[in-house]
C-alpha cells in the first residue's frame, strides 16, 4: 500500500496565486497525496477557481469552520485535523513544490526513520512578460548542523522556511501552531518540535519556491503588531525550552537580547501602539530565565 501524504494549504484572498502552488503538488513525481485546501474567509473567487479542481478525489476543499479561530494558524490546524495522511506538508497559497519535492523527503524520512526531514527554499517571482519562474537568493544561507540544530534554530544561523518539513503526524500535537501569534509561528512550532528531541533528517538540496511578491503577509503589518507578535513568540520559546529542560544561558541570553532590541526598534520608529503590552511581555521574558 502506498503511504499517504497530507498537503495543508490554507488560503486567503490568492485566486490569483493559488493555482500554481496546487499545480505543483498535483505535478508531484510523488503522485499518493491528499491536498487539504483551508480557506479563511476569502472574499475573492477563490471557491470558483478551485471548482473545477474538484472532481479531483484527492482534493480537498473547505472553510474554517466559524467556531474557529481566524487566521492562517487555525487554518493549519483545522487542515492537520482533518487529515489522513501518514505524513505531513504545509504549503503556502502563493509557494511552489519543486515536482520531486516530496519523493525525495518521502525517501529520506523512510529510509532513516525520522520525524521530520528538512529540504531548503529558494525565492521566487514570476517573469511579468512571460509568467517564466526567475529564482532569486536562498530562503535563508545557514546550512543546518545536526548535532547543535535546536541552537542553530534559536539563534538564526540556520533557518527553515514554513514548507520546508515532512512531518511524520504521529509526533505532531493536537494543535500544531499557536493561533494567538500572526507571525512567527513556524519559527515557535518547529522548535517546539526540536526542543523534544524528534529525529531529524537534512537535506540540503532546494525543494521549494517562496514566493517574492508585494502583497505577501509579512510586509503588509503594523510595526508595533509585528513586534508584538515577534516578542510573544520568543517568550513562549523560553517557557518550552524550560518546560523540556533544554534551556542554556546562551541561547536565553540571544532571546532576551532579541526582545530587547525589538522594542528599541519600535521607539525609534515612534509606532507605540501595543508598547505598554509590549513591555510587559519582555519583563515576564526575564522572569522565564
Amino acid at each position: 500500500m502506498e503511504i499517504l501524504i497530507s498537503i495543508i494549504i490554507p488560503t486567503y484572498n490568492r485566486a490569483n496565486l493559488l493555482l500554481s502552488t496546487l499545480e505543483s503538488v498535483l505535478n508531484q513525481t510523488y503522485e499518493h497525496v491528499e491536498i487539504i485546501i483551508v480557506d479563511d474567509g476569502s472574499t475573492d473567487d477563490t471557491a470558483e477557481i478551485i471548482k473545477p479542481f474538484l472532481k479531483n478525489k484527492c482534493i480537498v476543499y473547505t472553510t474554517r469552520p466559524k467556531e474557529k479561530r481566524g487566521g492562517g494558524n487555525a487554518a493549519r490546524n483545522y487542515g492537520y485535523e482533518i487529515s489522513r495522511g501518514k505524513y505531513i506538508k504545509w504549503l503556502d497559497s502563493d509557494d511552489v513544490l519543486l515536482p520531486d519535492c516530496l519523493e525525495k523527503q518521502l525517501y529520506i524520512i523512510e529510509q532513516d526513520e525520522t520525524d521530520v526531514v528538512f529540504g531548503r527554499s529558494r525565492w521566487f517571482k514570476n517573469d511579468p512578460i512571460t509568467g517564466e519562474i526567475l529564482q532569486g537568493k536562498l530562503w535563508h544561507d545557514g546550512i543546518a548542523n545536526g548535532s547543535t540544530l535546536l541552537e542553530d534554530f534559536v539563534m538564526g544561523k540556520s533557518r527553515f522556511s514554513n514548507n520546508d518539513g515532512l512531518w511524520r503526524k504521529s509526533i505532531l500535537q493536537e494543535k500544531p501552531y499557536h493561533e494567538n501569534l500572526r507571525n512567527s509561528q513556524e519559527y515557535l512550532m518547529i522548535i517546539k518540535m526540536l526542543a523534544r528531541n524528534v529525529k531529524v533528517s537534512l537535506i540540503d538540496d532546494i525543494l521549494v519556491l517562496v514566493r517574492s511578491h508585494e502583497n505577501q503577509m509579512a510586509d503588509n503589518r503594523k510595526y508595533s503588531l509585528y513586534v508584538k507578535n515577534q516578542i510573544l513568540a520568543r517568550y513562549y520559546v523560553l517557557k518550552i525550552l524550560k518546560d523540556e529542560n533544554v534551556q542554556s544561558r546562551k541561547i536565553s541570553k540571544y532571546l532576551v537580547k532579541s526582545n530587547f532590541y525589538y522594542l528599541l526598534n519600535q521607539i525609534a520608529k515612534r509606532d507605540f501602539d501595543n508598547f505598554p503590552y509590549n513591555l510587559k511581555i519582555f519583563f515576564k521574558t526575564l522572569n522565564v530565565i
